[in-house]
């Protein structure tokens, strides 16, 4: 008798452990690929970056999926990369920089990070240029 027990409770074991695994690879195989996640989210108003959380800055001073603020303009204002491989979605787009490097943009406005803003969520009422502003989502 008790080795009809022991059959069973590893039939039964072998099954459990076959449903969790196929439930895992099922969610794996389903789950949203990093490419299309956006690259910011609207936090409280005011668009950040989805990695760092970091509010996003667009410029007086450029134009369509355009970026004016080069050289030692981008030691303060950061450029919001765009991998290689990143591609347009949603209302956010990928353009080439005159340096030939990937930037985001969000609805045509080319996105930025403020050097000096190093914590998430952090005030951004610091800034001082009125060309440079925070993306704020309208209400």
């Amino acid at each position: 008798m008790p080795t009809n027990f022991y059959r069973h409770f590893l039939l039964l074991c072998s099954c459990t452990a076959s449903c969790l695994l196929g439930a895992c690879a099922y969610m794996h195989a389903n789950a949203p690929r990093s490419s299309d996640m956006p690259p910011a989210i609207n936090l409280n108003g005011i668009m950040v970056g989805t990695a760092n959380r970091l509010a996003l800055y667009t410029y007086d001073g450029d134009t369509t999926n355009q970026s004016n603020c080069l050289d030692s303009c981008t030691a303060t204002w950061l450029p919001f990369y765009a991998s290689e491989h990143d591609v347009n979605r949603g209302d956010f787009s990928v353009f080439t920089r005159q340096d030939g490097r990937k930037q985001w943009s969000l609805a045509g406005k080319p996105l930025y990070f403020w050097a000096s803003e190093t914590q998430a969520e952090e005030d951004s009422k610091q800034v001082t240029d009125a060309r440079w502003k925070v993306f704020r989502v309208p209400r």
